[in-house]
């Protein structure tokens, strides 16, 4: 398996999958629903999306990429 390993709270091994371009297909906002989002790209090298953010223009909300992995969980949870 690809992608960047790590445990999560309950002591599980888990894989993150890399931000690529494609998921932008199947991302939603996880509060409204809305799609697609909005991305910036602040590094990108040849396989994935380093660092930058999907915004949801409904919601006015940013969901930072920060190491290849977006974090979809809204404001109040991170």
């Amino acid at each position: 398996m690809t992608g960047q390993q790590g445990i999560n709270r309950k002591g599980t091994i888990t894989y993150a999958i890399g931000m690529k371009r494609k998921l932008l297909d199947i991302l939603a906002c996880p509060i409204c629903k809305y799609h697609p989002l909005e991305l910036e790209v602040y590094k990108e090298d040849d396989k994935e999306i380093v660092e930058g953010k999907l915004r949801c223009p409904k919601c006015d909300i940013d969901y930072p990429i920060e190491d290849a992995i977006p974090n979809m969980l809204p404001p109040e949870g991170r």
